[in-house]
Order: structure tokens, then sequence, then C-alpha cells
């Protein structure tokens, strides 16, 4: 049985049995099938999808996106244009980074979302604002493209990394008095502060 039947076979007891709580697809090079198939597939309860390293996923199917998920990875799939829309309320981890093709992420992020891992973005431009009033980590780091950050900051924000920004210029202020670690942009000219 080739690797790909054997996807397929699996898939399709996971998806009809229901009982698994975590989905790792990692570096799946016919995932574009898979999603199709998870499309179709009965309402489950995951808490965790990994989809990292699927490098020619380019979107997610909301219907993916069950309302049990509490963590979604989906770092290195460089050509993942865009998340869905709307995102489950249940969401607490978002893991995106070195989606290189994400222009944006959904205008508005699950209330109860704690860590949003966008770093490493060559192409997104703005976050979404306001941030969840939840939010603990933000790490936007090296997203060449990332103009500025929402203002104000969640004041529940622990964790702030903007670290080699090219394209951000300023931060908002104040920063928020939560704050405990914090890397800016490393460049000559500085931030305005």
């Amino acid at each position: 049985m080739t690797s790909a039947a054997t996807l397929d076979v699996l898939l399709q007891v996971l998806l009809h049995t229901c009982i698994c709580n975590s989905l790792n697809l990692i570096d799946i090079t016919r995932l574009r099938a898979t999603c199709k198939k998870m499309y179709r597939a009965p309402v489950f309860t995951l808490t965790k999808l990994d989809c990292t390293w699927c490098e020619k996923l380019v979107l997610l199917p909301e219907k993916l996106m069950p309302n049990s998920l509490t963590t979604l990875d989906c770092s290195g799939c460089t050509s993942l244009v865009r998340l869905p829309d709307h995102l489950p309320n249940s969401l607490t981890t978002l893991l995106c980074s070195g989606c290189d093709s994400m222009v944006r992420l959904p205008a508005q992020l699950p209330n109860c979302l704690t860590k949003l891992d966008c770093g490493l973005c060559d192409n997104l431009m703005i976050l979404p604002s306001p941030l969840p009033g939840s939010l603990t980590t933000l790490i936007c780091s090296e997203c060449k493209s990332l103009e500025t950050l929402p203002s104000p900051l969640p004041g529940s924000l622990t964790t702030l990394n903007c670290s080699e920004c090219e394209s951000l210029e300023t931060l908002p202020s104040p920063l928020p008095s939560s704050l405990q670690q914090f890397s800016k942009q490393e460049r000559d000219s500085g931030f305005g502060v």
C-alpha cells in the first residue's frame, strides 16, 4: 500500500470514529486532497490541529475548525495565503510563523486567544485591531512588511517580540505595564518610542 493510500485509510478511520483530540498533518505532500476529505467529515472533537510544514497548503477550510479546537499550528506553511475568517472561540494558541504568503490574519481573533506567533511572515502587513484582551504572548519578529502594531496593546500582554521588523517604525504608547519580556527591532534607526 502506498503512503498516500495509507494516509487516506488512516484519515477515514480517524474521522469516522471521532476519538482523536489531536491531529498532526506534518509535511504531507498530498494535503490538498486530505483537506477535501476532512471538509466532508462529520463534526469531531479535535483540540489540536498541527499542519506544520505543509508547504502546498493554500488555505484551511473553515469547516476544518471545530468548536473544540484550542491550538492551531500551521507554522512553515509557506503557501498559506490566509486563515479562515472565523476561527473557533475556543482557540487559545495560534501559531502561524513562517507563513510567507500570508498578508493578513482574520479581522477578529477569538476572545480567549492567549498566544499569537506570526513571526517570519514576510508579507504580513497588519495585525487585527483590537487584539484579544486575553493575549499574553505576541510574537511578530522578522515580519519584514509589518508596518504597525495595534494600539493599545492588550493589558494582559506579558511577552512581546517584534525584533527585526524592518517596516515597523513606532510602537504603541504606552506599552502595557504587564510586559515581562520585550524584544524590539535591532537596527540603527531605532524606534520612536
